[in-house]
Parts: structure tokens; sequence; C-alpha cells
């Protein structure tokens, strides 16, 4: 038995298909460590917070104090998109297929928050 890994033509489904190898993980163990990875960034998120707080009175110039109010402000829209993703995977788990409204928006949401994150450590 040989494997193709070659790129297939789209009409001609039959020819490579008892002999290709194409793999992808159950929707459910995708959607079980997104559960877990998603869960432990905002745990660190929120334990960042914590320890900013805790030594925000030591700041000593007020663009320090801006952007830990900038990092608690984007660790708020973080904890709106882990509540877009859980429902996400909650509905994939209880559906064994994915909600693409709720992926796309989750994954919209935090592809917008990494571009501003970026644009604000530009500045």
């Amino acid at each position: 038995m040989r494997f193709a890994f070659l790129v297939r033509d789209p009409d001609d489904r039959t020819k490579y298909a008892g002999n290709s190898l194409e793999w992808a993980p159950p929707v459910r163990v995708i959607a079980v460590v997104t559960l877990f990875a998603a869960t432990l960034d905002l745990m660190a998120d929120l334990l960042v917070c914590n320890r900013i707080a805790e030594f925000l009175d030591n700041f000593q110039s007020q663009i320090a104090i801006y952007a830990a109010y900038g990092y608690f402000f984007f660790t708020g829209v973080s904890f709106f998109v882990y509540i877009a993703e859980m429902v996400d995977v909650c509905r994939t788990l209880k559906y064994d297929e994915e909600d693409i409204f709720y992926a796309r928006l989750a994954k919209s949401m935090v592809l917008t928050l990494e571009e501003v994150r970026h644009f604000i450590d530009s500045l």
C-alpha cells in the first residue's frame, strides 16, 4: 500500500481514494483541549492582574499606571472571549459538531485583541 501525499486533482476523487492518509483529531478532543487551554489562559491573566494590583501603589509614572489599567481592561475583554469560547466548546461537546457562529466569533475577538495589543506595545 502506498500513500499519496501529492496535491490531488479535485475532479479525480477516486484515483487516490483508497491509498491516501488524511487524519484529523475528533471534534471532542479539540473541544476539550480548547477548554483546558482557554481556562489556563484566563487564569494566568487573572493572576497577572492580581500581581499588578498588589504593586499598583509603587508605580512611579502615570504611563505605567495607564498601562496597568489597560491590562485590566484587556483582561476583562479576554473574559468575554472566554465566555464565547466556552459556549462554543459546550455546544460542540453536546452536539458533536462545531457551531460556526461561536467559533468565528471567538476567533475574531482573539485576533482583534492581539492586533490591539501589538499596536499598544509598539507605542
